[in-house]
């Protein structure tokens, strides 16, 4: 640091000197073994470091929500999927704005509600369509949502002999609202509370019905009408 020292009217600049504190780091020795260090919590670290809480919420390890026997009993097969390419994708007429995967093996979730459902060999799904608003809160590849979304993809998928949806078996339909449920049902077996699942639930039947009523519009004017914004979905109450 530079003092000011006055001598008469003329300032003069002198040097001064501050202690300045040195600690002596002692080095492992060659060979040694590095020490353990203690746990961390990563959202009290996160908070502490000011970041936004959306982001400390993403970054959060989830814990199991049931026992693994009990999370096999929902989920008895394993999840084996094969990724879809580009080319492929555009060969089935689909937006290349995101990955498709099929199904190797059938997959079966056992909802304690409505029973097995079954989804069979060479399925194709994009996983889950989280909208943009709950990035913060989940992710499209999400550990509480991958193996719910074969289901829910499973039962939106419109049946080729006659275009509905919703079919647990040949003679059982539920409602698309119902199919929702049977996504955040699923969810609650992967570690998901219920507030992120009501979010989840609220943003599913915001977007069937802006579709619904894209396609009611398109048919009877030929103009698709825009999706509401899905941001409106965070302030539903639960």
């Amino acid at each position: 640091m530079i003092q000011k020292r006055w001598a008469g009217r003329s300032p003069v600049l002198t040097p001064r000197c501050e202690p300045v504190n040195l600690r002596v780091v002692q080095m492992p020795e060659p060979g040694s073994i590095i020490p353990s260090s203690e746990p961390v919590d990563f959202v009290a670290a996160i908070s502490r470091a000011r970041v936004p809480p959306g982001r400390a919420r993403a970054m959060r390890a989830y814990k199991p929500s049931v026992s693994e026997t009990e999370f096999k009993k929902r989920f008895p097969l394993p999840y084996g999927v094969q990724a879809v390419t580009i080319y492929e994708a555009a060969r089935q007429g689909w937006a290349t704005d995101r990955s498709y995967w099929q199904f190797l093996a059938p997959f079966r979730y056992v909802s304690p509600k409505w029973g097995p459902i079954d989804i069979p060999k060479g399925f194709y799904t994009d996983f889950a369509s989280v909208p943009p608003a709950l990035h913060s809160v989940i992710d499209d590849d999400s550990p509480i949502i991958l193996f719910p979304s074969a289901p829910h993809d499973f039962l939106f998928t419109r049946r080729d002999e006659d275009g509905t949806r919703g079919w647990i078996s040949k003679t059982k339909q539920l409602t698309l609202t119902e199919v929702n449920r049977v996504l955040t049902e699923a969810m609650s077996f992967c570690g998901a509370n219920l507030l992120t699942r009501e979010l989840v639930f609220n943003a599913e039947n915001w977007q069937m019905k802006a579709s619904e009523m894209n396609s009611l519009h398109s048919r009877s004017h030929g103009e698709p009408i825009p999706a509401p914004i899905t941001e409106a979905v965070v302030e539903v109450s639960v």
